[in-house]
């Protein structure tokens, strides 16, 4: 398949989609790499303001994903989040089916009520719970980033571990906070040859 792009006559190598406010802003692009890089660097140049709720509390901040991509020969898979009121971008490396899982759950597809995340939400509602936050707390030795899924019901406040990448999947399906701890974005920005890929974009 040709890059999308109008007269370019190189073979697409990258799928990228827009994302605003936790849907697919127009059609996936199927680009070559020298336009997905520069579509990827035009995203990290812009500082275009995220509109939703903010998080003020101390030591935490929201994030909004902004950018899908994944390099299907080199089997690579990105997701790029933007700082809710603020200027920092995450590049979070995701898997290849929680890639797939969160371009469906950011679609307005048919399909989107079959993924295990949906089914997962519906379960805790049909209980009287509701998904309040997923925040990347965390840091393990081996620099494996540690999320934290918020569940409430009533006045009871409930917590499960799960990795960053299903909680946004989650965090995007319920429309709540994604969130990350300051201490862990000082990690990734002292540590990146550590991070496996994840970095802090200023």
């Amino acid at each position: 398949m040709k890059c999308t792009l109008i007269s370019c006559p190189a073979e697409a190598a990258i799928r990228v989609l827009e994302v605003r406010n936790k849907r697919a802003a127009g059609q996936e692009e199927f680009l070559c790499e020298e336009h997905a890089n520069a579509r990827w660097l035009a995203h990290c140049a812009d500082d275009w303001a995220v509109t939703g709720s903010k998080y003020d509390i101390a030591g935490i901040a929201a994030f909004d994903l902004e950018l899908i991509t994944a390099h299907e020969k080199k089997r690579v898979y990105t997701a790029l989040l933007r700082e809710i009121g603020g200027k920092r971008l995450v590049s979070l490396p995701i898997g290849y089916l929680e890639a797939c899982t969160l371009y469906y759950a950011v679609l307005d597809s048919p399909y989107s009520h079959l993924l295990v995340h949906t089914i997962m939400l519906k379960v805790v509602q049909s209980f009287g719970g509701n998904l309040a936050s997923v925040m990347v707390h965390d840091v393990d030795l081996e620099w494996h980033f540690k999320a934290t899924l918020v569940f409430l019901k009533t006045l009871d406040v409930s917590e499960f571990q799960i990795r960053p990448s299903d909680g946004l999947i989650l965090a995007n399906l319920a429309d709540t906070p994604f969130l990350i701890k300051e201490s862990v974005i000082a990690k990734i920005k002292q540590n990146p040859e550590k991070t496996k890929g994840t970095r802090i974009i200023v």
